[in-house]
């Protein structure tokens, strides 16, 4: 009995499942593989060159979003969404999302 016991702990300890998390949200997040489509996925569509939208906060690429985190304006826009000012208009990221964003910030910004 105290085998079997043994046996179910490590396997419950040491197995993989579905619910693991990615290398984005432990370890010093990616900016091509991590950051990037994030930005993609929820501020390109608005932040790109000539958008009718805003031009004057492009973030169509590393250089465009390190300026936009040195300025204090990314993560204040996509951590508090309570007023217009806010991004994305969709609503608030995901809080998964917002963490790989500070993630990457805390980690020096890195272009990898």
């Amino acid at each position: 009995m105290r085998e079997l016991l043994l046996l179910c702990f490590f396997l419950s300890t040491f197995s993989c499942d579905h619910n693991e998390l990615s290398v984005c949200e432990t370890e010093s997040p990616s900016f091509t593989d991590c950051v990037e489509p994030i930005i993609n996925l929820n501020c390109t569509g608005c932040h790109v060159y000539g958008s009718a939208a805003n031009t004057s906060t492009i973030l169509t690429n590393y250089d465009a979003i390190k300026l936009a985190v040195d300025q204090n304006d990314l993560l204040n826009r996509i951590k508090y969404n309570s007023s217009n000012e806010n991004m994305p208009p969709a609503g608030k990221m995901s809080n998964q999302d917002i963490t790989i964003i500070e993630n990457w910030i805390d980690h020096g910004l890195q272009n990898n």
